[in-house]
């Protein structure tokens, strides 16, 4: 387990150094702040709009950062053989894979955590449906302030102590994030104390904590391709597969019964549509903890499933 626990401290480590991770994680975090400015000028539900915008932009931003990092960082080390120096040591095959799997989920989770948040600020921020509507003040200074100064203390760090700024804007924004979250949840748009998540979605979270268990399973294809594949091919593998597995139900589901190979794939590839619940909110309704229950198994299962088809593929590998 301790060797486990190493490669994936490295892992997330080398994860949140990549540009691609912060560029991508700052990105979505600004398209969700900025996305009620856009839904204003629409005549549709605007609060279902930016909500709808934030999930989609949390669950494509993290398949971005599972594809890409994963790609690279698997592929890269068995490619420049540096696993070599990781597998000459009393560290099995499968621990190093569980190890990059644990890693990329360490990464994952924490732009997943990170944009959820970002999606509740934004929500309780409000939409301008008309000139009379006031933004709520401490979700819009605190949101203000964190971006400004967590790219400020990353270029400081970077330029003084050289740490690098990927990693250092990300570790930054997370943790102003976090702090300022918990602060605001007991204050009004006055600045008035309050009951803890008042006027807040807080079930986004357990829709954040569905995207999350999804985007594992990608991790999983994302390890089992970088064995095998090179760093852009396994990118295709991992959006086509994200691609078939959203539109499962359409392309397969509607034509099991007729045939036995269909119902075969239908079966086999795993339906990332059960973690896509945005319509729940349409109805006011609450994920309850039997679906989520559910669906976790059903991502374990896969997440196994993928990982020892990894394990198989690599145990065959040269890696001398």
């Amino acid at each position: 387990m301790r060797r486990i626990l190493t490669i994936t401290q490295v892992t997330f480590k080398e994860m949140i150094r990549q540009p691609i991770f912060g560029v991508v994680l700052f990105l979505s975090s600004v398209l969700i702040y900025i996305s009620p400015f856009f839904s204003m000028f629409t005549l549709l539900n605007s609060v279902k709009l930016v909500r709808d915008m934030g999930l989609a932009t949390i669950l494509l931003a993290n398949i971005l950062i599972a594809a890409f990092c994963a790609s690279g960082l698997v592929f890269r080390e068995l490619e420049n053989k540096t696993s070599i120096m990781v597998l000459s040591k009393p560290v099995s095959r499968i621990e190093f894979i569980l190890g990059k799997f644990f890693g990329l989920g360490c990464g994952t989770l924490l732009a997943g955590a990170q944009l959820t948040v970002v999606l509740i600020l934004t929500l309780r921020m409000g939409v301008l449906d008309t000139a009379a509507d006031i933004l709520d003040k401490p979700a819009v200074y605190s949101l203000n302030s964190i971006f400004l100064l967590s790219l400020v203390w990353a270029a400081v760090m970077n330029y003084f102590f050289e740490k690098p700024f990927t990693s250092s804007m990300v570790i930054t924004f997370f943790l102003l994030l976090a702090v300022s979250f918990f602060l605001i949840s007991f204050l009004n748009s006055e600045f008035h104390l309050q009951p803890f998540g008042t006027g807040m979605e807080l079930r986004l979270f357990r829709a954040g904590a569905l995207i999350f268990m999804a985007v594992n399973v990608v991790n999983a294809v994302a390890i089992l391709g970088s064995i095998r594949l090179n760093m852009l091919a396994n990118m295709l593998l991992c959006l086509l597969f994200f691609f078939v597995s959203m539109t499962a139900d359409y392309f397969f589901g509607r034509f099991a019964d007729a045939n036995a190979v269909i119902n075969f794939l239908y079966m086999v590839i795993p339906n990332l549509q059960f973690f896509w619940i945005a319509d729940v909110f349409l109805n006011n309704k609450n994920i309850s903890f039997y679906y989520m229950g559910v669906t976790f198994a059903y991502s374990i299962t896969s997440i196994l499933f993928v990982l020892i088809l990894s394990w198989f593929s690599f145990s065959e590998k040269e890696v001398t």
